[in-house]
C-alpha cells in the first residue's frame, strides 16, 4: 500500500513545482491548468488506492471526474503554451461526456469492463484533442518538440492498455475488488506514473527554458519602446553576420527631430510617448527579420538581412513618410531624419557600417531634417528627393522634400 502512494505523492510535487513557477511569473498562464492537472491526476490515483468513498460505484465517479479533469487541464496547459488561447470545444465536450457514461455504467447498469474502456478511451480522446490544438509544438525548439511528442504518446497509449486490460483481467472482470488488487492493475498504476514524471520533468524544463529566454529578452530590450537596447543588438547582429546567406545587409540610423525641444516644452512624459510610438511604429512596419534597436536618447538603427542600401532607402522614406503623417504626440507634428549605408563585406561587426549610417544621418539633420540621405550606391538613379552621400559628402541628385506642415 505504502508504495502505490508513491505515484500520487510525485505527481503532487509537480503540481507544487508548477505553481510555484507560476508565482515566480505570472504571465505564464499555461502553468496554472498544467498544475490542476498533476493535482487532478494525483489525487485520482489516490481515491483509487485508498478506495475514498469507500463505496464503489462512487469512488468510480469521483475518480473518474479527477481524471477526467487532470486530462482536460494538461491538454489546456499545453495548448495555451502552444501560444493558441481560449478554450478548444472538445476539451469541454470529451469530459462531460466521458463521466456522465461512467456514472451511467456505474450506478444505472453496473459494467466494469465498459468503464474501463470509457475511462481509457476518454483520457485518450481528450489528450489526443489537446495533442492536435498544440501541433505547432512540433515545430518549435527541441524541448518544445519533446513535450509534443510526450503529450501524444501519452494520449496514444491509453488504447493499447485497454485492450491489454481487459485481455489479462479475464474472469475478474465482474469482481471490482479483485481487480483492484490484479498485478497488471499495479503495473498500469505504475505505467501512468512513469508518464507523469517524465512529462513533468519536460514541463519543468520547459517552464525553465521559457524563464531564460524571458529573463533574455528583458535584458536585451529596451522597456519603453519595446525594440532591442544595444547589448540586444550585439547579440542578434552578430548572430546575423555568422550567416553569409543574409547578405547584403542593409542599415538605417533614424533620429527624432527637435527631439530636445519637445522634451523642454511638453515635459518629459511627452517625450517618453513619442518615444514608444515611434518605436512601435519601426517595429510593425518591419520584417519580422530585421532588427530594430534604440541605442541612444531618440536615435533608432534598423538591421535589414538580405537587403542592399536602396531596398534600406525604400523603407527608410516609407517610415518618415508614416512618422510624419502619425500623430505621435499631443504637440506639434514629429517628424525624423534617416541615414542609410549598406554593410560591406570586411566590415567587422555592424557598428563599422552603422557609423556610415550615422553620418548620413547628421548630414540629413544638417540639410534641413526630414529627409532621407543614402550612402553612395552603384545602383540605378534614386527617386526624386534623394539626397545622395559621395564619399561622406551629400550631394543633391534632385529637387529636396519638403518638410511637411500639420
Amino acid at each position: 500500500m505504502h508504495l502505490m502512494l508513491i505515484p500520487p505523492i510525485l505527481l503532487a510535487a509537480f503540481a507544487v513545482t508548477l505553481a510555484g513557477l507560476w508565482l515566480l511569473d505570472r504571465r505564464r498562464l499555461h502553468l496554472l491548468p498544467l498544475a490542476g492537472a498533476f493535482a487532478g491526476f494525483g489525487a485520482a490515483i489516490l481515491v483509487q488506492v485508498l478506495e475514498l468513498p469507500p463505496q464503489s460505484a462512487f469512488s468510480s465517479v469521483v475518480s473518474a471526474h479527477l481524471y477526467a479533469a487532470g486530462a482536460a487541464l494538461l491538454a489546456l496547459g499545453i495548448t495555451w503554451r502552444s501560444g493558441r488561447r481560449g478554450i478548444p470545444p472538445p476539451l469541454l465536450l470529451l469530459p462531460v461526456v466521458m463521466v456522465a457514461t461512467l456514472a451511467w455504467f456505474s450506478y444505472v447498469d453496473d459494467r466494469l469492463l465498459i468503464r474501463i474502456y470509457v475511462l481509457n478511451f476518454g483520457l485518450g480522446l481528450i489528450l489526443l484533442a489537446g495533442a492536435w490544438h498544440a501541433r505547432r509544438l512540433a515545430d518549435g525548439s527541441l524541448a518544445e518538440r519533446a513535450l509534443f511528442w510526450l503529450l501524444l504518446a501519452l494520449a496514444l497509449h491509453f488504447f493499447p492498455r485497454t485492450l491489454l486490460t481487459a485481455g489479462n483481467i479475464g474472469s475478474r472482470i465482474s469482481d471490482p475488488a479483485s481487480f483492484g488488487g490484479t498485478d497488471f492493475w499495479v503495473l498500469t498504476m505504475y505505467a501512468g506514473a512513469v508518464f507523469g514524471v517524465v512529462i513533468g520533468i519536460a514541463l519543468v524544463l520547459v517552464t525553465a527554458a521559457d524563464l531564460m529566454a524571458g529573463l533574455q529578452r528583458e535584458r536585451d530590450t529596451d522597456a519603453l519602446t519595446g525594440t532591442l537596447n544595444r547589448r540586444g543588438l550585439d547579440t542578434r547582429a552578430a548572430e546575423l553576420l555568422e550567416q553569409p546567406a543574409q547578405r547584403p545587409i542593409a542599415l538605417v540610423a533614424c533620429d527624432i527631430d527637435h527631439f530636445k525641444a519637445i522634451n523642454d516644452q511638453f515635459g518629459h512624459h511627452a517625450g517618453d510617448l513619442v518615444l514608444e510610438r515611434i518605436g512601435m511604429l519601426l517595429r510593425t512596419s518591419c520584417r519580422a527579420t530585421d532588427l530594430v534597436a534604440r541605442i541612444g536618447g531618440e536615435e533608432f538603427v534598423v538591421v535589414l538581412p538580405n537587403s542592399t542600401a536602396e531596398e534600406g532607402f525604400e523603407l527608410a522614406e516609407r517610415l518618415r513618410r508614416l512618422v510624419a503623417e502619425t500623430d505621435v504626440s499631443r504637440g506639434p507634428p514629429v517628424t525624423c531624419s534617416f541615414g542609410v549605408a549598406q554593410l560591406h563585406d570586411l566590415d567587422r561587426d555592424v557598428w563599422a557600417g552603422l557609423q556610415r549610417a550615422d553620418r548620413q544621418l547628421y548630414a540629413a539633420k544638417h540639410a534641413g531634417r526630414n529627409r532621407t540621405i543614402v550612402e553612395a550606391l552603384d545602383v540605378a538613379p534614386l527617386p526624386p528627393g534623394t539626397l545622395l552621400a559621395m564619399g561622406g559628402a551629400p550631394r543633391l541628385v534632385a529637387p529636396a522634400l519638403n518638410r511637411r506642415q500639420s
